[in-house]
């Protein structure tokens, strides 16, 4: 049976599966690379739902449209298009190995 706004399912034998909430990663975030310097980029994410729109903030133009899927952020747009979303959601590692830190 689903339930609780589409959100739970109780199964016959009693089983109850809740879906996970969507993190919030919208706000504004500053990016390091993997020596620890600070990049020039200040990335601000919107997001509605899943559906995330980033956008440089702090100089050049630089935009992609992404999506974030539990902890893994999506950047469809940039040639690093794979993040992870720390435990805290504080913090996406990219695969060339920046890190963006929320502010």
């Amino acid at each position: 049976t689903l339930s609780d706004g589409g959100v739970k399912i109780t199964w016959a034998d009693g089983v109850v599966w809740k879906k996970a909430p969507t993190p919030d990663v919208s706000g504004t975030w500053i990016g390091y690379y993997a020596d620890g310097s600070k990049s020039a980029y200040v990335w601000k994410i919107h997001q509605t739902g899943a559906t995330l729109s980033i956008e440089n903030v702090g100089g050049d133009t630089a935009k992609s449209k992404g999506r974030i899927e539990g902890d893994k952020v999506i950047a469809q747009d940039f040639a690093t298009q794979n993040g992870k979303l720390s435990a805290d959601g504080k913090k996406i590692t990219w695969t060339d190995g920046v890190i963006w830190k929320k502010q």
